[in-house]
């Protein structure tokens, strides 16, 4: 082993700040001039004290792409070891210092020897130079004032020494052992024991070969060599089977952990697959209702005979209903037939002009009787409701259903028993169905009834064409411009196709009449036609537009007649009112 010798170490010189880097947090006394000195010395505090680097990230270190970035930037650590630190090349001893330990050997360092050597009693026999023989050089070292976070009493004065106590040219053989770790072979155990035993029966073994002097000697000197290297390879191979125990031990141990985990992991993946069906069992489910209430609604629509798709309107069934869109009144003035209800009576020859000049109270007024009763007011029935003066129970009626009763109540207090029947009792105690006989009616009530029905229908019919024709008259004047208008563009529509008839049939004429011209001629006359042409297109297109300025004067003309004639009534209205 060569010398360890010291060097020394040259430790570069800091820059001096006019500063400490954390003055403007902890100092009160410390001020700025504005905002901005303050950031700015925030900024060169932050810098003095950490650092950034760029680090790549190994996933995406070779992509093109913005949200996969090749590198990051990362802060360095700042926590750098002091300046009276040594940080200088571990092959060199450290200066000895004067120590009051309990025991000083206990400090000295030991080599690193191999599984089977001995580590020498001292340390002279390595030929290690200390600080006896050779002095060594002194670092060179710089005194700064530094301010710890312990105070005086709290200082450490003696140096950590271990528990145990070694005597003086003492070398336990458990140091002789290399690779010694915490947990691994420290604190020692019995297999420590049993390497130690097997080195001191090696030891043992080399101290009795015999010498190299004979034939004799060198063959058995061989053999004891091989009975000892046998030795150790069976005890190798006891080690070699250990472990190989152990890490089956220990692979057992881990597909059983793992077979739990897999089962874990397959009980939760089948409660989620569970859940998951559920949830997609009450969707379907609440699809199926939502379709279920839908067609009932249809079918409960349809039965009620109402069309919710759009569909043409039936002029009868309009009419027949006095709540549609048919009676809904189009005069501007008057009154709406909503309000008739609202008005008073006209006995007893009361106007509003008369009250007036009579200046009646209001409590004459309010003896007077409304054509209709508000309260019980009424919504429109429907065409299919049974009219209720036909249905309802009269006193004849309630009387007989009376008696009906009183005499199934006295039949059975006589028998002595309550009737107190389910329903299906009540069902199986009834008696059977017994059909009325019609009684034969006579043949002169039989033609009344045709005669009375058939002037019904009549009477029927009869209404509905003078509401028809109530309609009709209503939308006269708009039915008359309408076929007055429809009128002239047909006229215009068969005059068009005329003189096109014509012009064509002239064309054909001429076609026939003409002679074959020459090649001279053709031209001329083909300039000719193109004229002609143009010039009764041209005419016919005159004829046209003074068609349609006459049909629009006679629309003016009769718009203006009908706003003379609503401005006239017009101003009847305003003369009457005034």
């Amino acid at each position: 082993m060569s010398n360890i010798q010291n060097k020394n170490v040259s430790i570069p010189r800091e820059k001096v700040r006019s500063t400490r880097p954390l003055d403007y947090i902890y100092d009160p006394l410390y001020t700025f001039s504005s905002p901005k000195d303050y950031y700015k010395t925030a900024y060169e505090s932050f810098k003095s004290s950490s650092k950034f680097s760029v680090q790549p990230i190994y996933e995406s270190m070779f992509s093109d792409m913005i949200r996969y970035p090749r590198a990051s930037l990362i802060l360095k650590s700042s926590q750098q070891p002091p300046s009276y630190i040594d940080t200088s090349y571990d092959g060199k001893l450290r200066p000895t210092t004067e120590s009051s330990c309990v025991e000083p050997q206990a400090m000295v360092k030991l080599p690193m020897l191999g599984i089977g050597t001995l580590a020498p009693p001292t340390t002279a026999k390595l030929g290690l130079q200390t600080s006896s023989t050779t002095p060594r050089k002194k670092y060179e070292s710089q005194s700064k004032a530094l301010q710890t976070d312990f105070r005086e009493e709290e200082t450490q004065t003696y140096p950590w020494t271990p528990p145990h106590h070694f005597k003086e040219h003492e070398s336990p053989e458990i140091l002789e052992l290399e690779c010694l770790k915490w947990g691994k072979d420290l604190p020692p155990g019995l297999h420590t024991v049993e390497i130690i035993e097997d080195l001191r029966m090696k030891r043992a073994w080399e101290n009795i070969l015999p010498p190299l002097d004979s034939i004799k000697n060198i063959k058995r000197r061989q053999r004891m060599i091989a009975d000892i290297e046998k030795s150790t390879w069976e005890f190798r191979d006891e080690e070699i089977q250990y472990i190989q125990n152990m890490r089956l031990k220990k692979s057992k141990e881990a597909v059983t952990l793992y077979k739990n985990l897999k089962a874990e992991i397959f009980k939760e993946k089948m409660k989620w697959i569970e859940k998951e069906h559920c949830k997609e069992t009450e969707r379907k489910i609440k699809i199926i209702e939502h379709k279920k209430s839908r067609a009932l609604r249809k079918l409960s629509m349809r039965e009620r005979g109402y069309n919710p798709k759009y569909h043409k309107m039936n002029i009868i069934t309009e009419l027949s209903n006095y709540t549609s869109q048919v009676y809904v009144p189009f005069q501007r003035w008057g009154t709406n037939f909503r309000n008739r209800h609202e008005e008073l009576t006209s006995t007893g020859g009361i106007s509003i002009d008369w009250i007036e000049q009579k200046a009646y109270l209001l409590d004459d007024l309010k003896n007077q009787r409304l054509k209709f009763d508000v309260d019980k007011a009424s919504k429109p029935k429907k065409q299919v409701d049974l009219c209720f003066r036909q249905t309802r129970l009269t006193e004849t009626k309630l009387e007989k259903l009376y008696a009906d009763l009183r005499a199934l109540s006295m039949e059975d207090e006589l028998n002595g028993r309550k009737r107190h029947y389910s329903r299906l009792e009540t069902i199986l105690l009834k008696k059977p169905l017994e059909i009325p006989e019609v009684k034969e009616v006579s043949d002169y009530n039989r033609k009344i009834y045709n005669a009375a029905v058939t002037l019904q229908k009549v009477i029927r019919g009869r209404a509905i064409q003078l509401e028809l024709f109530k309609e009709r008259d209503r939308w006269s004047k708009l039915i008359k411009e309408l076929l007055k208008i429809n009128a002239i563009e047909e006229k215009i529509k068969v005059n068009a196709e005329q003189d096109n008839e014509d012009m064509m049939k002239m064309i054909l004429e001429d076609q026939r009449n003409f002679p074959q011209p020459l090649k001279t001629d053709t031209t001329i006359e083909e300039d000719i036609g193109e004229g002609i042409n143009l010039l009764s297109s041209e005419l016919i297109r005159l004829e046209n537009e003074k068609q349609v300025h006459d049909l629009v004067l006679d629309v003016e003309y009769e718009r203006w007649r009908r706003e003379a004639a609503e401005s006239g009534l017009r101003q009847k209205e305003i003369q009457r009112r005034k």
